[in-house]
């Protein structure tokens, strides 16, 4: 199945000074080290990443590894969050509603101001109902000789509804600041049983029907050159063993990533999905 990262680069014009070495011992040094209020290189962090942990039963009884599905990276690949690159590479079982950087210089009185470069992401993890899973979120930081520390944001169990949102924010030695801006959605599905996308042409006629179970997923629909727009349908049965059905209506504009809510034995989402789109957007 074909892992989905959410990549947006930005390329910052950055001075370079040139010319000579600075002795610890230099004025210079002192001079600016003072003016940094006694901080050197190895005192400035900016956010890096969020690891998540998930637990199962009432008291956190039993941690569940998903590294390889719950996390978010900034650094670009073979990169660090230092380097001119910025990045978010987001783990494959979490739904991302987007990623934005907002970058702010002022000028007051004639005096520069810090720069200012918010990054925003808004995520979405998913649960089965009733499977009694919690969830906890550390933001990691990460200083230029790549030493990290962390924050620990808070814990919460999966229920529809939910949400956690914060902000934090890191400082680089040139006085760039670094603010994260997260909130983080938690819902729970019911047992998914089939999953169907049917086709419609102009006139609203039913064109092609795809089903999809679970133990015969595809990576892949290439959409009928007649088709105009579609359904992506979803059979539940409830815990009370109730069947309905959840409709997801696209058009043929842009390619969708259908993030599949079959769930594993742990009761999250293995991060499958599936791409539909046409032949010219392949």
């Amino acid at each position: 199945m074909k892992k989905i990262c959410s990549i947006i680069s930005l390329f910052l014009l950055l001075g370079v000074l040139t010319g000579c070495d600075l002795a610890i011992e230099d004025d210079y040094y002192i001079q600016t080290e003072y003016e940094n209020g006694g901080k050197t290189t190895e005192d400035y962090y900016i956010p890096s990443g969020i690891e998540f942990t998930v637990y199962k039963g009432e008291i956190n009884s039993v941690e569940i590894d998903v590294s390889d599905y719950f996390y978010v990276n900034f650094a670009c690949p073979d990169m660090t969050v230092f380097d001119d690159c910025s990045s978010t590479d987001i783990g494959k079982s979490i739904d991302s509603s987007g990623t934005k950087i907002h970058i702010a210089e002022s000028t007051i009185n004639n005096v520069e101001q810090a720069t200012v470069i918010t990054n925003t992401i808004e995520l979405t993890f998913y649960a089965l109902n009733n499977n009694d899973l919690s969830i906890h979120h550390t933001i990691i930081f990460e200083n230029e000789f790549g030493d990290k520390r962390v924050e620990h944001g808070f814990g919460t169990n999966f229920a529809s509804g939910v949400a956690l949102s914060g902000t934090v924010e890191g400082e680089k030695e040139d006085g760039t600041i670094y603010v994260l801006e997260y909130i983080f959605h938690y819902e729970v599905v019911d047992a998914l049983q089939l999953v169907t996308i049917k086709q419609f042409d102009q006139y609203d006629n039913l064109l092609r029907e795809t089903q999809v179970p679970s133990n015969a997923l595809l990576d892949e629909i290439v959409l009928d050159e007649d088709t105009k727009y579609y359904f992506v349908i979803e059979d539940y049965i409830d815990i009370d063993g109730n069947s309905y059905q959840e409709r997801i209506y696209n058009d043929i504009t842009t390619p969708f990533y259908y993030l599949y809510k079959y769930c594993n034995e742990d009761g999250f989402l293995n991060g499958d999905r599936l791409m539909i789109h046409t032949t010219e957007e392949n």
